[in-house]
Parts: C-alpha cells; structure tokens; sequence
C-alpha cells in the first residue's frame, strides 16, 4: 500500500515538472524551462487561480518582446482545418439521404 502511494506521488510530481512544461511549451512554442518558471512566480506572486493564466501571458509576452524588440515578423496565422465527426466517411447529407433512399427500396 505505501509503495503504490509513493509511486503514485513520483508518477504526478514527473508529470506536474516535466511532461506538463513540456507540453505546454511546445503548444504555445515557448521552452519548457521559460513555462516552468513563469508557472512557478506567477504561482508564487499572485496566488493558485492566477496560475492559469501564466503560460498565455507569457507566450503574449515572448510575442512582443519578437516583434517589437527583436524585429522578428509576426507568426503567421496557421489555417483552420476541417473537423470531421467520428465515423464519418465522406459524402455528406448526399450520401445520408442516397442510402435512406436505397434502404426503403
């Protein structure tokens, strides 16, 4: 029982300081090191619920500081992609309709 306790307690600490900065940074292209500190004093600064907005303001900062200061162009706005809906196959309401029809047949 205590074992499973202290794994759990390694397996979310390893989480919480390494996957999560990682992922974070890497979707808003910021270094996980930069994710994990800004985390950690806005943490420290203005409280727990303040947390959640870090790594945007951050990533609005780093932004800036590219355009303005580092005359780095703007990133480029990436396209929206198409969400299909699960089990989707293509077709549409076309083919819906096309195989009520067939089915009634």
């Amino acid at each position: 029982m205590v074992l499973g306790i202290v794994v759990l307690v390694v397996v979310r600490e390893f989480q919480s300081y390494v996957i999560n900065p990682h992922v974070m940074g890497h979707s808003v292209r910021l270094s996980p090191l930069v994710t994990l500190v800004s985390v950690a004093v806005v943490g420290l600064l203005f409280g727990g619920l303040a947390v959640i907005l870090a790594v945007p303001f951050t990533s609005a900062v780093a932004t800036l500081i590219d355009v303005f200061v580092l005359d780095h162009d703007p990133p480029a706005a990436q396209p929206r992609r198409r969400r299909r809906l699960r089990g989707s196959r293509g077709g549409g309401l076309a083919r819906q309709q096309r195989l009520s029809v067939e089915s009634t047949k």
